[in-house]
């Protein structure tokens, strides 16, 4: 990867970090409890 898609990554990932700290902020997030996620992920790798 030259420079600017390096850049152009940071970039995107910037601004995908910023419309989900939105997302949380307005309320429109679906938050999942650190519980439930550990408990899904045991599961899956159960299989």
């Amino acid at each position: 990867m030259n420079g600017d898609q390096e850049n152009n990554v940071e970039q995107a990932w910037r601004e995908e970090i910023e419309r989900r700290i939105a997302s949380i902020d307005e309320g429109t997030a679906k938050l999942v409890p650190w519980a439930d996620v550990y408990a899904r992920l045991k599961r899956r790798l159960k299989r």
